[in-house]
């Protein structure tokens, strides 16, 4: 093989490299944009514990649910056209965005309800 293939070899090696490199450092943020979130407290003024842990079980089980059919709508299963990289970076990001659409129709849940939240 001449200088020119070796060239061709190296730099497809490197590129696989670089991609996995750039992989990792975007499932890294999501997971630290995800662990640095801080969790609130919610509270309503005529409710009892017993209510808020109904509450909070209901909402949760619904956020769960919902957020769990449209990932399964998102990542269907099958390749994205890609082999390696780019479908688990595709699925890295589609988890991501189910945890984050999860957190916010559990929150629109707790609020239908009557709960505001703060900040722990």
């Amino acid at each position: 093989m001449g200088f020119a293939g070796r060239l061709d070899a190296d730099s497809g090696v490197f590129f696989k490299k670089m991609m996995k490199i750039g992989t990792a450092i975007a499932v890294f943020s999501a997971l630290l944009a995800v662990g640095c979130s801080v969790p609130a407290v919610w509270e309503k003024s005529d409710g009892d514990k017993a209510g808020r842990r109904a509450d909070t079980a209901t909402c949760k089980g619904f956020a769960d649910a919902e957020a769990g059919r449209i990932y399964d709508r998102d990542v269907p299963g099958v390749d994205f056209g890609d082999s390696g990289v780019g479908a688990g970076f595709h699925t890295t990001m589609a988890r991501h965005d189910a945890i984050g659409r999860r957190d916010r129709i559990f929150a629109d849940c707790m609020k239908r309800k009557g709960y505001s939240s703060r900040k722990k």
